[in-house]
């Protein structure tokens, strides 16, 4: 059996000296990123457990037949041959109604009757299948932690973990969209904090399969690793960000899978103090703040009708400084 000590709970990192001066602040960041990147293009790796993996082939096969054919490749002949064909068919006439409404019907029910349901059915069979690759994987590598009962089919054991989990997720891509208004540098910050939030994507089946079911404490983790989950996250964003929102998905889905056993693999280089750089970036802050709004004023609410008093929300992340790394466990 192949094993990889990157699969399980690492020791600290050792001891990193500090950089001095901002051209070493830069050169120390572009490494960081270098590893992230390194790490993300090791297909070797990736491959090599693939091969030695038969619930990893299984699930990888399903996940290229569904997203790949039935999804990406129906949908891309459609809207660039099948669609433009019928366009052509039904040549627009002033008097004909009828006429010029057919290509429009079509299309309707192409998505009503086929693209639609195969999103959707895309979302329920790529849970499971993410978590089988994920958890095979994990144990293929030497992963040790607590997976028993564990399928990923319910990838948190506790449900309101999981709702905050979700919501806060759903609200960064909110807060992502929004950033892509301002002016210059709008989309830039946009595709950053996508990046990002692809990356704790491919890093979290890992985390949880290790037995880290506090949410906190895996942002923490993340927010401490920012520039190396960066240099990780980036190629999987260029390769699926900058298309329509269905290729990109259909695009996003089919690479998922790869990336998740690059992210088992894979182990995430800290960032340290420096003069100018911070050590944690609190890259989901805007929507943790959101949302503890949220969750504060559902509490209060409760309380009220209740008659009990208001529990406090869910601390920010940055601010809880017990256990201070996954890494250390």
């Amino acid at each position: 059996q192949a094993t990889m000590s990157s699969a399980r709970p690492s020791a600290p990192d050792p001891p990193t000296p500090v950089p001095s001066g901002a051209l070493q602040e830069a050169l120390y960041i572009a490494s960081l990123l270098g590893q992230g990147l390194r790490d993300a293009f090791a297909l070797r790796r990736a491959c090599r457990v693939i091969v030695r993996s038969k619930p990893v082939q299984r699930a990888f096969f399903n996940c290229l037949i569904l997203n790949g054919g039935l999804f990406l490749t129906s949908h891309l002949l459609f809207e660039y041959l099948i669609g433009p064909h019928i366009r052509t068919l039904f040549v627009p006439h002033e008097q004909l109604f009828l006429l010029n409404i057919l290509p429009k019907i079509f299309t309707f029910v192409y998505y009503i009757l086929w693209i639609y349901p195969v999103y959707l059915f895309s979302f329920i069979f790529n849970a499971v299948w993410y978590g089988e690759i994920a958890e095979a994987a994990y144990r293929k590598l030497g992963g040790k932690g607590d997976t028993s009962g564990v399928s990923l089919r319910s990838i948190v054991e506790g449900l309101s973990d999981e709702l905050y989990r979700n919501l806060l997720f759903f609200t960064t891509v909110v807060f992502a969209s929004l950033l892509y208004t301002l002016p210059l540098v709008g989309p830039t910050l946009q595709f950053s904090l996508i990046t990002w939030l692809y990356a704790f994507f491919c890093f979290d089946y890992k985390w949880l399969l290790q037995g880290r079911a506090d949410l906190r404490k895996r942002l923490r983790f993340f927010e401490g690793h920012w520039a190396y989950m960066y240099g990780f996250g980036l190629p999987f964003t260029a390769a699926s960000f900058f298309f329509p929102y269905l290729i990109s998905y259909g695009i996003y889905a089919l690479l998922y899978p790869a990336f998740i056993v690059l992210a088992v693999a894979a182990k995430p280089c800290r960032n340290i103090d420096t003069p100018h750089l911070p050590k944690s970036l609190p890259i989901f802050d805007p929507a943790r703040r959101l949302n503890n709004g949220v969750v504060r004023v559902i509490t209060w609410l409760r309380a009220r009708s209740h008659g009990h008093t208001p529990a406090q929300p869910i601390p920010r992340a940055s601010q809880d400084h017990s256990n201070d790394s996954l890494e250390h466990k």
